[in-house]
């Protein structure tokens, strides 16, 4: 089974044809999705609020293949974790690898840390993994400048 870590920046309902709510779509900074919904023989439906609760956090996702009859394979998530402890690190190096290769990397890691810590001393709840997804940010901006969002 392979596992996909990512820190998660946004989460949205996923709804059926009938608007009905059948799992949840996790955005990454760079705008990758997974969809969680709840396969047969798992209980990840009750799971999703952890989703909704992670923005800023990494999570591994572990992802299976169902296979049907006729031979095709589609890909989907079987389990989740929030990553914490001693594999946190690891999440965030796998995350650093993930971002863009460009020059200003360290830059924006700097930059990030040092925010990180401002904000820590002003009494905020800043996790490691918030160091990484402001980076990515600062990483974006110090590559292409200020962007509009519409």
């Amino acid at each position: 089974m392979a596992e996909k870590l990512i820190v998660i920046d946004k989460v949205e309902e996923l709804h059926d044809n009938d608007g009905n709510v059948v799992g949840r779509t996790v955005y990454d900074k760079k705008g990758d999705t997974i969809k969680v919904k709840s396969p047969r023989g798992t209980n990840l439906k009750e799971r999703w609020s952890e989703l909704d609760e992670g923005i800023g956090l990494a999570f591994r996702f572990t992802m299976a293949d169902y296979k049907t009859p006729q031979g095709k394979v589609f890909p989907y998530v079987s389990n989740f974790e929030k990553v914490a402890g001693v594999f946190e690190q690891e999440a965030a190096q796998k995350v650093a690898e993930q971002m863009s290769d460009g020059k200003n990397r360290s830059y924006a890691l700097s930059y990030s840390k040092d925010w990180c810590i401002a904000c820590k001393q002003a009494g905020d709840d800043v996790k490691t993994t918030h160091i990484l997804s402001i980076a990515a940010i600062f990483e974006v901006y110090l590559d292409k400048g200020i962007t509009k969002e519409e």
